[in-house]
């Protein structure tokens, strides 16, 4: 597909602006509510994000100083477009994502070697279609007009739901765009349909729309955060002192829910009340869910080993990577197995 001028502009101003990112921070102070406190010195993680409420815990964790508390310094950077978080990691702006989990396959596919860390979120309802009222069911979205981004989660769930009803990429209309466009597109009655995640999602099936959702679908939609192979050799205290931090900032979040929702929404610039429900449609993860994903052992591997074979097949299968990608070359354990 070839690159829109554009999309080149934003990728340019998106590297200029990551780069001027530190690697270390010195003698910054951190409001942690109370009492203020001297990080010194730390290693710094640069993370890119699109408006996603599943991320929100990387700010509570932020905002509560848990990031220092355990040893590192993290610098968060919305990013809506994977073209341009792509183009940022090969320029070596970022250490990390928060991400589907199957956009870290596909970065494997594309040469670009990360591990996922961190589980975040499961998505239950929270993710999906939304098309005009004469779709019935997905089989009406033959010769729609779709809008949606390529090599991203939606992209991936929209191949899945088509292949059930004997669909392909080839029976629709494909227009590529941001995820958050697409639910705009459809809003403003641009597109057919739209394959995006709440709110955007909400939104349309507030406009009239119909939605066909993650909640309808036993397809696995995850969210995880991963570090290039690099820093993960080159700061493993940093990269564990993250792990660490988010660990209790998501048990932090389950107790104090009302508190930590405006955070989420001050950091991912939401309202509140989108935020509020979304998390209603997310699985969270814990350290416990993370275990659960990962597994206590090597030989007791968890069931995210499982999505993601699902998923590096499927990609494969599609021709979206040229081989299929080992789900132990993109998860490293070690880090939840060694959470505090």
């Amino acid at each position: 597909m070839k690159k829109k001028i554009l999309a080149v502009l934003l990728a340019l101003t998106t590297v200029i602006s990551l780069g001027a990112c530190g690697n270390s921070k010195t003698n910054e102070t951190k409001d942690t509510g109370n009492t203020q406190e001297a990080t010194g010195e730390l290693p710094t993680l640069r993370i890119a994000l699109p408006t996603w409420v599943g991320y929100g815990p990387l700010y509570v964790a932020q905002e509560k100083g848990l990031f220092e508390k355990n040893g590192v310094n993290v610098e968060l950077s919305i990013v809506e477009g994977l073209a341009e978080r792509k183009q940022a990691l090969i320029s070596g702006n970022l250490e990390g994502l928060a991400t589907a989990v199957d956009v870290f396959v596909n970065l494997e596919g594309a040469g670009i070697d990360m591990d996922m860390v961190w589980m975040l979120d499961r998505s239950n309802g929270a993710d999906g279609i939304v098309a005009t009222s004469d779709v019935k069911t997905p089989a009406d979205l033959k010769g729609k007009t779709i809008a949606t981004e390529v090599g991203t989660t939606e992209h991936l769930f929209l191949l899945k739901v088509l292949e059930q009803y004997g669909l392909s990429q080839d029976d629709i209309n494909l227009t590529p765009m941001t995820i958050g466009d697409a639910g705009t597109a459809f809003v403003a009655g641009k597109v057919d349909a739209a394959v995006t995640y709440d709110p955007y999602l909400a939104q349309g099936i507030e406009a009239g729309g119909t939605g066909f959702t993650t909640a309808d679908y036993d397809i696995d939609l995850m969210d995880a955060v991963g570090f290039t192979d690099k820093v993960i050799e080159s700061e493993p205290d940093a990269v564990q002192g993250f792990v660490d931090a988010v660990a209790e900032a998501t048990d932090y979040i389950a107790d104090n829910k009302d508190e930590c929702v405006p955070i989420m929404a001050k950091g991912l610039k939401l309202d509140e009340s989108d935020v509020s429900s979304t998390l209603d449609k997310l699985e969270c993860f814990t350290l416990e869910g993370n275990l659960n994903q990962v597994g206590e052992s090597d030989d007791q591997k968890g069931k995210l080993y499982d999505s993601v074979k699902d998923i590096a097949v499927f990609y494969k299968d599609q021709g979206l990577n040229d081989t299929e990608i080992d789900p132990a070359s993109i998860i490293n354990p070690d880090f939840i197995r060694n959470a505090k």
